[in-house]
């Protein structure tokens, strides 16, 4: 399983670069190349279902083969797992057929003889001209609305293709890095702020990226560890509080460590 570049930093050093006296958060280039680097891995990783540091949505992660199975063993139970919920979900397309209004959908390749009650996806108006290029045979990654089961059929609602949603939440992530940058915090934006923390963190442990002269690598982030700063937060942080070089910025965030009971399930 892949795990993304946040999650590492977690685990290696439980948050910023050297304050400017009149600027709380002040980025080097470095630390804003390497923080929109993680926003764009951390979000394609948490898609993939890879192990990312934070979640990025609400969804379910599965494939028509068990969507399929888990309707046909419980309909009931299926429902309260699928139905109404955001689904990350992978199939091969069995055919691409259109509606009474001409609008094209997906009903993917089932394990049931003669593709019987296989699974259909129905899509977004933004979707539709993808979805007209496709073939029989293609492999998609799809974000639908589970929609139940209508006669025995499995149905999927509102989908777009993995990829497009990728673009889409990792395009708003980095327009509100950019606003974070030149208008302030805005507290609301939670788990962008939490990267914002500990990738700075990272900055001051590392001395500034110190031995990442010309390329961030994972490599020499965790070369230029300085332990002593380290471990110095990893103490404060025990007790869910700060070493004075970053509280403020904590502070400025509205950063929060996850009570020590639930960090195991972070």
């Amino acid at each position: 399983m892949k795990k993304a570049v946040l999650s590492s930093l977690i685990l290696v050093a439980l948050p910023f670069s050297t304050l400017a006296e009149d600027k709380i958060y002040n980025p080097s280039p470095q630390e804003i190349e390497l923080m929109k680097l993680v926003i764009k891995e951390e979000i394609d990783v948490y898609f993939q279902g890879g192990k990312t540091a934070y979640k990025y949505g609400d969804y379910v992660f599965t494939t028509i083969s068990e969507l399929e199975k888990e309707y046909d063993k419980n309909e009931a139970r299926a429902n309260k797992k699928f139905k109404g919920k955001n689904l990350i979900v992978s199939g091969t397309i069995g055919s691409i057929e259109t509606d009474l209004f001409d609008h094209p959908y997906i009903v993917f390749k089932s394990k049931n003889e003669f593709n019987f009650n296989a699974t259909q996806a129905k899509f977004k108006k933004s979707a539709y001209d993808k979805v007209i290029d496709l073939n029989k045979s293609d492999k998609v990654n799809l974000v639908c609305e589970g929609a139940g089961e209508v006669a025995g059929t499995p149905m999927l609602d509102n989908c777009q293709f993995r990829a497009d949603v990728i673009k889409s939440i990792t395009d708003q992530y980095l327009a509100d890095y950019n606003n974070l940058l030149t208008k302030g915090v805005d507290t609301s934006k939670v788990f962008l702020n939490k990267i914002v923390y500990i990738v700075a963190r990272r900055a001051y442990i590392t001395n500034g990226f110190s031995k990442c002269s010309k390329k961030i690598t994972s490599d020499c982030l965790d070369k230029g560890v300085d332990k002593k700063k380290e471990k110095a937060i990893e103490d404060a942080a025990e007790n869910n509080d700060f070493i004075p070089e970053l509280k403020p910025l904590a502070e400025y965030l509205d950063f929060h460590y996850t009570p020590k009971d639930q960090r195991n399930n972070q």
